[in-house]
């Protein structure tokens, strides 16, 4: 297969962010781990995922403003990594996803599309199930021409979902 320059797609990768109170001096664990919970399966929901469990390190008694610390949520079996920073004494914080869920079949058919356009009837297989990748990283799928020769398609994760993009190999 011959190398084609990037082209840019939108994968829809799902990254959450919030903030909110989850009240008094103390980090009340079980609010955070709803809160957070909620937020992920609505967002996780769009590609056929859930959150099955989740759980925090523990901040200590009266985190002070800018303690931060980590939840892991494990979705469809996958672990996604979520930072939360306290932003307030009376118990405000906020939280990130770390890691973009990928739907490893929905990557699939969307690089396949796209490869199709400038090889046609290539395929590309990506694997199924979630993947968990935080930005800045890259997911490698392997490739096939219609006449059978093989190689690689390079998908790279950005930290904006709508620069992702990828490169035959």
């Amino acid at each position: 297969m011959r190398v084609l320059a990037l082209s840019a797609f939108v994968v829809t990768p799902l990254l959450a962010s919030c903030s909110f109170s989850v009240g008094g001096t103390t980090i009340d664990q079980d609010k955070l781990k709803n809160e957070i919970t909620t937020t992920l399966n609505t967002e996780y929901a769009t590609v056929g995922s859930k959150v099955d469990s989740i759980t925090c390190d523990d901040p200590g008694k009266d985190p002070a403003v800018g303690t931060k610390f980590q939840c892991t949520a494990k979705a469809s079996g996958t672990d996604v990594r979520i930072d939360v920073t306290v932003t307030s004494d009376s118990g405000d914080i906020k939280y990130q996803t770390v890691d973009f869920l990928f739907s490893m079949s929905d990557l699939t058919t969307k690089l396949t599309r796209a490869l199709d356009e400038q090889v046609p009837g290539a395929s590309v297989d990506c694997g199924s199930g979630f993947k968990a990748q935080p930005a800045n990283t890259q997911i490698d799928c392997p490739a096939t021409s219609a006449d059978g020769e093989t190689g690689s398609v390079t998908y790279f994760v950005t930290d904006k979902p709508e620069t992702n993009h990828w490169k035959l190999n």
